[in-house]
């Protein structure tokens, strides 16, 4: 696990496991997606994670391996999607 904290930014958050590894094997934050936005989150899929970052995201899923998006607001609208289906 390593904790990112980006020059101005009010908070830290980490990274670890599977998607520090491509993090890192893609530059970290000085790379293609810049400093971490969230901590690891589960996706709508128990088995699933994800982190967002500033430009883009990367997801994990323990049977498909590492994805990651370039779209994050796409990619936020169907995390809230899924939540609210879960909800509701």
């Amino acid at each position: 696990m390593i904790i990112y904290h980006a020059p101005g930014a009010l908070q830290a958050y980490e990274v670890h496991g599977a998607i520090l590894s491509y993090y890192l094997e893609h530059g970290g934050p000085l790379g293609e997606f810049g400093y971490p936005e969230t901590d690891e989150m589960d996706w709508y899929d128990p088995t699933a994670k994800c982190s967002i970052f500033e430009q883009g995201v990367i997801r994990w899923h323990s049977g498909a391996g590492v994805d990651t998006r370039t779209d994050k607001l796409r990619f936020l609208l169907t995390l809230t999607y899924h939540r609210l289906e879960v909800l509701l």
